[in-house]
């Protein structure tokens, strides 16, 4: 029974990555390389290195036999060293580059608007893979069932991620769903993170911009105070002010400053250009420290449905 249900775990996983044009491979000194997709393995290079040895992670891309096909991008972590410093095995995802080169082909003919949308929709933060794959390989080494499950989170917020390209708004039922993966994903790598999201049932179906309370609660994980315990709470919230306007508030504690506030991280920057495109004047994202020691991100915006 056990492994009947490990089996329907696995097939609905490769579903997923298949979804996404996406895979994941592994490689170790003795095998060599495993590409989990047999349909994107024939799209690469016979023997073509997935990974850099002198690097314990990163990305590189890699060419498709076709030239008329996508290029991939291959995120790697060298999961284990010989005594003297050789990779032993590693792991790692292939992720199709067809939305990217489509976009490039794009600004070639000069479709700047679509373009300047799409790539903002299309964001993604390498750091954020990079740690997931770190904590992967952590969890490969000490608990195989909890690095199966972290898949299957990693998976499910990757293609969240990527459903949301290809529509400017998502409902924010969507958006909290990618938020609980991604959160997921932080406290199995070890992160102390303490949650709580309060969202009215008539605020489910409003539209939003994709990924942008995901950016907010990524902000407060980074930037927020920790308690005696080493634990951080972050408090996330939606209400409807005059039944037109949204109102989303990330908080946690923290010391805010206006000089930290004009230097503000690229992912916010991102946040207010996506608001300015498609709601212009009637959107905006402001910080604030409110009550004192408890740094609050305020988002107000139309609330259109669905």
């Amino acid at each position: 029974m056990k492994f009947s249900f490990l089996r329907a775990n696995a097939q609905k996983d490769q579903l997923v990555m298949d979804s996404l044009d996406s895979t994941f491979w592994s490689w170790d000194s003795v095998t060599g390389a495993t590409i989990q997709s047999k349909a994107i393995a024939k799209n690469l290079p016979s023997g073509v290195s997935l990974f850099q040895r002198g690097s314990p992670t990163g990305q590189i891309k890699i060419i498709s036999v076709d030239p008329s096909q996508p290029s991939f991008i291959s995120h790697w972590v060298i999961t284990q060293f010989s005594p003297g410093g050789k990779p032993l095995q590693a792991t790692g995802l292939l992720h199709c580059l067809r939305l990217q080169e489509k976009m490039e082909r794009a600004e070639a003919t000069a479709e700047i608007a679509q373009i300047e949308i799409a790539s903002l929709r299309s964001r993604f933060n390498p750091h954020l893979l990079f740690n997931c794959l770190t904590g992967l390989r952590a969890l490969i080494r000490r608990d195989p069932t909890s690095a199966r499950e972290f898949t299957g989170h990693l998976a499910c917020f990757l293609r969240t991620a990527v459903d949301s390209q290809a529509r400017p708004l998502i409902p924010l039922k969507e958006e909290i769903s990618l938020c609980r993966d991604y959160l997921a994903l932080e406290k199995m790598r070890g992160s102390t993170i303490v949650t709580k999201l309060s969202f009215p049932r008539n605020t489910m179906n409003i539209l939003i911009p994709p990924m942008s309370i995901h950016t907010l609660i990524e902000n407060a994980v980074k930037h927020g105070t920790r308690n005696a315990r080493d634990n951080l709470k972050i408090h996330v919230s939606a209400t409807l002010k005059d039944k037109n306007n949204l109102v989303i508030l990330v908080s946690q504690p923290g010391i805010f400053s206006s000089e930290n506030s004009s230097k503000s991280s690229g992912g916010l920057m991102l946040v207010r250009q996506h608001l300015a495109l498609l709601c212009g004047e009637e959107a905006n994202l402001t910080l604030r420290e409110d009550p004192p020691g408890t740094v609050t991100a305020e988002l107000q915006l139309p609330a259109r449905k669905t």
